[in-house]
């Protein structure tokens, strides 16, 4: 079975304000479109303020926890109201002098 497909270019039998209908119908889903992809990457942009926000302010604690010589766990409260822990496992290594030389740090973020 053979099929003919043809497309008809020729706009003499068509009229003009259906090619202007199809012109404004293709602008307002094109600017549809643009519209939904900057709406998204705004919508991205400020979960990545957020984020950003939380790394701050849990590094800030961790500054905070390292100099109050108490760096066992560090509880952060975020901006939308969750809690995260961080518990902190230290280990130190000496020299043949007993003095520290190298100081490891294992950070594990609980929800």
């Amino acid at each position: 079975m053979q099929s003919n497909i043809s497309c008809n270019l020729d706009t003499s039998n068509h009229s003009y304000a259906f090619i202007f209908l199809d012109c404004i119908f293709a602008v307002a889903i094109s600017s549809f479109t643009f519209l939904s992809l900057a709406y998204l990457q705004e919508e991205m942009i400020q979960e990545s303020k957020q984020e950003i926000h939380l790394y701050e302010e849990a590094s800030r604690n961790l500054i905070n926890a390292f100099k109050q010589n108490n760096p066992n766990q560090i509880s952060i409260q975020t901006i939308n109201n969750q809690s995260y822990t961080f518990l902190l496992f230290k280990g130190e290594a000496s020299n043949d002098q007993g003095r520290n030389i190298i100081s490891l740090h294992r950070l594990i973020l609980q929800p």
